[in-house]
C-alpha cells in the first residue's frame, strides 16, 4: 500500500508525530473498508439476479418436456432458496448490508418467477397489471424486513410498470390505476427511514432520482379527457415542488449528481414552459367548454389544486428558512397558476408564457453571475436558446435572421463561460 510507505517516509525525516501517522493510517484503512463493502454489496446483488436469471434460463430451455407436478415444484424452488437465503441474513448476518441487499434482490425475482410460472402452469386468467399488482404487494414486506434499499428501488420501478401499464397502454376502471398511490405510500416510511440514517449514501441517491421520476411518468395517468389540461398546471407546480425540496440543506451538500428532485424539477420546468410557449394546445383548450361542476369534479383539478397548495407551503417554509437558492423557479411555478387561468380565454397567453421563460433566463443569468456560479448561468442562457429554438420552429422568419439569432445565442455561451472562467482565476 502506497499510502503506509510514504507514511514511513513522513516519519523517518520527523514531518508527523507516529500518534498524526497513526490516524492518517487508520483513516485510510477505514476508506478502503466502506469502499470494499460497497463493491460487496454491488457485486452480491448483481450475482443474486445471474443466479435467479439463470436458474429461470436452465428450466426454461427443457420446461415443455416436464409435468405439471415437476413444473410446480421447480416453480417454488427459487422462492424456497429466496427465503431460505433472506432467513439465514436476518439470523446470522443482519449487519451485513450486502447480505441484506443480495438475498432481498434473490427474493424479490422469485416471487415474479413464481407467480409468472404458477400463472402459466395452470393457465390463470389476468392480465399484466394484475401480475404486477400481485407481485408487488408480496415483495412489500421484504422491504421493512430485510431493510433493503434495492428492493424499494425494485418495488418503485414496479409500481411505476403497472400504473404505466394499467393507465396509458391498457386503461381500466380508474379505481385500479389509484393503487399506484396507495402502494407508493406504504414504501416511504423506508425512504424516510433511509433519509434519516444514511442521507448522503449512494442507496439514498438513487432514490432521490427513481421516487421522482416515477411521480412525472405516473401523474400522467390520472388524465381525462377534457379535463386533462389541468395536467400542465399540475406538472409545473410539482416541478417547482421538486426542485423547492431538492433545496432542503440535506439534499444540497451532496451535490446535484445525489439531487434528483432540484434536477428534475429545474429542467422540468424549463420543458414545460418550452411546450406550452406553442400555440396548439391553447386552441385546443379553448375549443373545451368547461361547466363549473365538470372542472369541480375533475380529479386533475383537485390534483392540480393541492400541488399547488403544497407549492406555496413549500415556498413560505423556504423563504422562512432564508434558504439561498434561484427563487426565479419556483416563482415562475407560482406565477403560472393565473397565466394558466387566462389561457381558458385569450391566445395573448402566448406572449405571457414567452416573457415569463424569457424573464426567468435573465434573471438567472444575472443571478449566475452574482454568485459566480457559470451552471446557473449556463441554464439562463439554455432557457434562451431553447425559447429561441421554439420560436424558430414557429414562425416565419427567414433562415438568414434565424442564423443570425442562433449565432448571438451561441456567442452567449461562450463569452459568459470565457468570461466566467476568467473571472474566477482572477
Amino acid at each position: 500500500m502506497g499510502i503506509k510507505k510514504d507514511l514511513a517516509e513522513l516519519l523517518e525525516q520527523k514531518i508527523i508525530s507516529e500518534t498524526t501517522a497513526a490516524e492518517i493510517r487508520d483513516f485510510y484503512e477505514q476508506k478502503q473498508e466502506r469502499l470494499s463493502g460497497r463493491l460487496f454489496t454491488i457485486f452480491s446483488v448483481l450475482g443474486a439476479v445471474l443466479v435467479g436469471l439463470g436458474i429461470i434460463l436452465i428450466v426454461a430451455h427443457n420446461w415443455e418436456e416436464l409435468s405439471k407436478s415437476v413444473k410446480t415444484i421447480l416453480a417454488f424452488i427459487p422462492l424456497a432458496i429466496g427465503q431460505i437465503a433472506a432467513g439465514y441474513t436476518l439470523l446470522k448476518r443482519k449487519e451485513s448490508t450486502a447480505w441484506r441487499e443480495g438475498s432481498g434482490a434473490f427474493l424479490f425475482f422469485a416471487v415474479g418467477a413464481c407467480l409468472a410460472l404458477i400463472s402459466q402452469i395452470y393457465q390463470l386468467p389476468g392480465s399484466i397489471g394484475d401480475f404486477l399488482f400481485s407481485w408487488m404487494l408480496l415483495v412489500l414486506p421484504i422491504i421493512y424486513v430485510l431493510g433493503s434499499g434495492i428492493v424499494n428501488l425494485f418495488f418503485l420501478f414496479g409500481i411505476t410498470y403497472y400504473a404505466a401499464e394499467t393507465g396509458y397502454m391498457n386503461p381500466i376502471d380508474a379505481k385500479e390505476r389509484y393503487w399506484y398511490w396507495i402502494l407508493l405510500a406504504a414504501s416511504l416510511p423506508f425512504y424516510y427511514q433511509l433519509y434519516r440514517k444514511a442521507p448522503g449514501s449512494n442507496m439514498m441517491a438513487f432514490h432521490n432520482w427513481v421516487l421522482p421520476l416515477s411521480l412525472v411518468i405516473v401523474l400522467g395517468t390520472i388524465g381525462q379527457s377534457p379535463t386533462a389540461y389541468f395536467l400542465y398546471l399540475a406538472y409545473v407546480a410539482l416541478f417547482g415542488c421538486f426542485y423547492l425540496f431538492g433545496q432542503w440543506p440535506d439534499f444540497t451538500r451532496y451535490g446535484l449528481r445525489n439531487n434528483g428532485f432540484l434536477a428534475i424539477g429545474g429542467l422540468g420546468i424549463f420543458v414545460v414552459l418550452l411546450w406550452l410557449s406553442f400555440s396548439e394546445m391553447w386552441e385546443n383548450l379553448q375549443e373545451e367548454t368547461f361547466s363549473t361542476s365538470m372542472v369541480f369534479s375533475a380529479p386533475e383539478f383537485w390534483v392540480a389544486f393541492i400541488i399547488s397548495i403544497l407549492l406555496i407551503v413549500l415556498l413560505r417554509k423556504a423563504y422562512q428558512q432564508q434558504f439561498s437558492f434561484l427563487w426565479a423557479l419556483p416563482a415562475a411555478s407560482l406565477l403560472f397558476i393565473p397565466i394558466f387561468g387566462i389561457g381558458f380565454y385569450s391566445l395573448n397567453v402566448l406572449v405571457l408564457i414567452n416573457l415569463l421563460i424569457l424573464a426567468l433566463a435573465i434573471i438567472t443569468i444575472i443571478e449566475g453571475n452574482r454568485r459566480d456560479d457559470l451552471g446557473i448561468m449556463n441554464y439562463g442562457l439554455l432557457l434562451i436558446g431553447g425559447l429561441m429554438w421554439c420560436r424558430f420552429l414557429d414562425t416565419e422568419l427567414s433562415f438568414t435572421v434565424r442564423g443570425i439569432l442562433f449565432v448571438l445565442v451561441g456567442s452567449g455561451f461562450f463569452l459568459t463561460n470565457f468570461y466566467m472562467v476568467k473571472k474566477k482565476r482572477n
